[in-house]
């Protein structure tokens, strides 16, 4: 089904997915199948916001765990409720203030800088060490304790760009 207001469409759906990958790493054993799939996700990830940037021209603006969903071992990039076409307005950079998810959100989106794609680029970066923290036999609890230790005492990755090279 769906549904329509002055401001939204809407789509009533089956459950999509088994998990969004934010509970998925905190519940997974390790073995050598779940690394299998896990390191498909690299990839997959890669190759969707790929196609979001260059072929529809969409910045997706929000990309964390919990938007993205598994099924069936098969990974979907979702919520889409801040994403912006920039292939109509002819803009591919924006500098107003927008919601957003601070865990995840690349350094120039706080600071009131234009961005442009690339921030997508950071927070897809996010993910991808919280997958490989957790492929390393860490808990995404440890890698936030780490950050609190040896960072800004913070759990942003922006904030804590010392310790994520360190």
């Amino acid at each position: 089904g769906s549904y329509t207001d002055e401001k939204h469409v809407g789509l009533l759906m089956s459950p999509v997915a088994d998990h969004n990958l934010s509970d998925y790493l905190d519940i997974i054993q390790i073995n050598k199948a779940t690394q299998n799939m896990m390191a498909t996700f690299f990839g997959c990830l890669a190759g969707a916001l790929t196609k979001l940037h260059y072929s529809y021209h969409i910045r997706h603006k929000d990309i964390k765990p919990k938007n993205i969903l598994i099924k069936d071992g098969n990974i979907l990039l979702t919520d889409f409720g801040m994403a912006l076409d920039w292939n109509e307005s002819g803009q591919t950079t924006t500098n107003q203030e927008q919601r957003k998810s601070p865990k995840y959100c690349a350094p120039e989106t706080t600071e009131g800088e234009s961005r442009n794609s690339k921030a997508d680029i950071w927070s897809l970066g996010c993910v991808y060490l919280e997958i490989v923290t957790v492929l390393k036999g860490q808990s995404r609890r440890n890698m936030k304790e780490f950050f609190i230790s040896n960072g800004s005492r913070s759990e942003f990755f922006r904030l804590n760009q010392d310790a994520v090279v360190g």
